[in-house]
């Protein structure tokens, strides 16, 4: 085998683009299209970087009639599954299609309740029908809510393929650990500034509640609640677009959350506090409309806000000493 073949085979099964292997190398794509139609051949220094970059010997790389790759790394015999370049690039492509569907399917959980609280705002307010406006704010709640599951089940069934890399321990073929965390040193800067403008919107989100409380004797509290749920919407779509990024290079590098120690209890966190947030909505919905004090009933949010990283602290805590 020649040497544009050789490059040609090992660029692919590297799963790069000419583009990719040019900027690794600081040449020209039309240089690396040259090497593979065998128009030219890189001088000696491009070859020492090939052979770094591919993992194999520059003996490999110039000499035509040595067809097996003397010097790659040896796996070792694992029961482990062993992720590839290829199998990693791929799992990459299919999380930057599904996350605008786990992000938009979480905004439409958080601003799902928005139209009832301005319905019965209105019914309270105008003297509209309350009735009539509670059935059609459950319904559109409802409603919002199913569009999300159903983004969630699309996105789950894409990414199914792929759980073992946030619930079990794996092993990266040569070279992948290096191509993930250079995407993800590229990725960093964006991720840091998102998560900072979301946790902003978070601590800012209250305000509206404070203004029609107290300047508006509580008359429009729940447009003040439908305010919040709004800007907590934009900020979580946001962190869950760049965390949906960050998290599958963690996933693939088994770094952060999905550390091989704690991949045993990132499940039970999860599901605990999935319910957990599920009962202060029930608590909330519950109150507000056995007592009618929607002026009131929305500090359950403020509440169940501050108590949500201690639940998860002591979650954690007790996942951990069960180990």
């Amino acid at each position: 085998m020649i040497f544009a073949d050789k490059l040609i085979n090992l660029r692919k099964k590297a799963g790069m683009s000419q583009e990719e292997l040019a900027d690794k190398l600081g040449v020209s794509r039309q240089s690396v299209s040259k090497w593979e139609s065998m128009q030219s051949i890189p001088d000696i220094n491009k070859i020492i970087e090939l052979s770094k970059i591919f993992g194999v010997s520059t003996d490999y790389l110039l000499k035509d009639g040595m067809e097996a790759l003397d010097n790659s790394p040896v796996l070792e015999q694992t029961d482990k599954k062993i992720v590839t370049l290829s199998e990693a690039n791929e799992y990459l492509s299919i999380v930057e299609h599904t996350k605008l569907h786990i992000s938009v399917g979480v905004f439409l959980c958080i601003i799902s309740p928005i139209t009832l609280f301005i319905l019965l705002m209105l019914a309270d307010i105008k003297g509209f029908n309350q009735e009539l406006m509670t059935i059609v704010g459950v319904i559109t709640l409802i409603s919002l809510v199913a569009v999300a599951v159903t983004l969630f089940v699309i996105a789950g069934f894409k990414l199914k393929k792929y759980e073992y890399l946030e619930k079990k321990t794996f092993e990266t073929e040569y070279g992948v650990a290096g191509v993930v965390n250079e995407k993800k040193n590229k990725f960093n800067q964006i991720y840091v500034t998102t998560n900072a403008i979301g946790v902003l919107l978070c601590v800012i989100s209250v305000i509206p509640v404070l203004v029609t409380s107290f300047i508006f004797d509580g008359n429009y509290i729940l447009l003040g609640v439908s305010i919040l749920l709004l800007v907590v919407a934009i900020a979580v779509f946001m962190l869950t677009l760049v965390g949906s990024k960050m998290g599958a290079y963690n996933k693939l590098l088994q770094e952060g959350d999905y550390t091989k120690e704690k991949k045993a209890s990132n499940p039970i966190i999860g599901s605990i506090m999935g319910v957990y947030w599920l009962i202060a909505t029930a608590v909330y919905l519950a109150w507000s409309f056995i007592s009618r004090d929607w002026h009131i009933t929305w500090i359950v949010w403020v509440i169940a806000g501050v108590l949500c990283p201690v639940v998860s602290l002591i979650v954690d805590g007790v996942s951990k000493s069960n180990e």
